[in-house]
């Protein structure tokens, strides 16, 4: 297996279009109503927005797209009217795969198209069962979550107005951030605080049911972050990786966790994307399969305003795409 991390910052009022090299290594059903995506044991999609940015991620790795099918990444957060700045984002690949197999050069990832699906790759060509408890889904967890004031938030993954949440909104909310703290998939790959060392997620709580946070106990979570989201997808999906550019599967895995914080400077007006990228191959890929110049791109589409009045920009020293 090859593995390649990607951190991408998400500025506001940004457009990322950051190209990386290495040597070696149409949109299906959704529902648009929250309540009616819960997975078996909670939703296929969901915000990261507990700074000044919000930002809407599905389970199969499409980003910054509402469920309505418009613009899902908005600053400032609570602006009436809402506030979009980008319509559509992902994480594109490209190569030459050396397995064999025709084509070549294969590309996959996600655009308007998504050329990936939910799950891991539990073997070479074999995907976890999309049907399986936690596999279609997005996991999310903020350390407040027993004492947060969760009427925006509830506000946004609702799609109401502030005034009209209400109890049962809230409580299924903080319910659902309870039962992801306490089933963080770490055994899938979801970062976690491992106190004691043993590689192994062991939430604990104190006895007025708080959890008990590291370095005293494992806790879910990553850099900090006060809101974390984590999900993990494949492109072993012949009909998906076709509808996005035309090529077949390659194996590849990724992970992608999301994370930001409850600030009221700059660092609240960014969001972070960690993209981790396995090459696992797919039923027909030989052990030595190799690819060669492997590039990876942040795609994005912004809308500042209107979708028809946006100019795009570049600073190649600082790898920095903007709008």
């Amino acid at each position: 297996m090859h593995k390649l991390s990607l951190l991408i910052l998400f500025l506001v009022a940004m457009a990322l279009f950051v190209p990386y090299e290495q040597a070696s290594a149409a949109l299906e059903g959704k529902d648009v109503l929250y309540r009616t995506e819960q997975a078996s044991d909670g939703p296929s999609r969901t915000l990261v927005n507990i700074g000044q940015v919000s930002l809407w991620i599905d389970s199969d790795g499409q980003s910054a797209h509402d469920p309505d099918n418009n613009s899902g990444l908005f600053y400032p957060r609570g602006s009436n009217p809402t506030t979009a700045v980008i319509y559509i984002d992902g994480l594109v690949w490209g190569g030459q795969v050396n397995d064999g197999q025709d084509p070549v050069i294969r590309v996959g990832g996600q655009t308007y198209s998504v050329g990936t699906q939910p799950g891991r790759i539990v073997s070479p060509g074999v995907a976890e069962n999309i049907s399986d408890p936690g596999v279609n889904r997005v996991w999310r967890i903020r350390r407040d979550w027993q004492t947060a004031d969760l009427t925006l938030d509830a506000a946004e993954v609702f799609r109401v107005s502030a005034g009209a949440v209400d109890a049962g909104m809230i409580t299924q909310l903080r319910d659902q951030y309870e039962f992801d703290w306490i089933n963080w998939p770490a055994d899938r790959g979801a970062p976690f605080y491992d106190a004691d060392g043993d590689d192994i997620y062991n939430p604990q709580f104190n006895s007025d049911g708080s959890p008990v946070l590291y370095p005293d106990g494992d806790e879910p979570g990553y850099a900090g972050g006060d809101q974390v989201v984590w999900i993990v997808t494949n492109d072993l999906s012949d009909a998906r990786t076709s509808a996005l550019y035309g090529s077949p599967p390659i194996g590849m895995e990724m992970a992608l966790t999301l994370w930001a914080y409850r600030r009221s400077d700059a660092l609240g007006n960014i969001i972070f994307k960690e993209y981790s990228v396995v090459y696992k191959g797919t039923a027909s890929t030989p052990a030595n399969a190799t690819i060669d110049s492997l590039f990876f791109c942040q795609f994005s589409d912004p809308d500042l305003g209107s979708y028809g009045d946006d100019f795009v920009a570049s600073d190649t020293a600082l790898s920095l795409g903007y709008a």
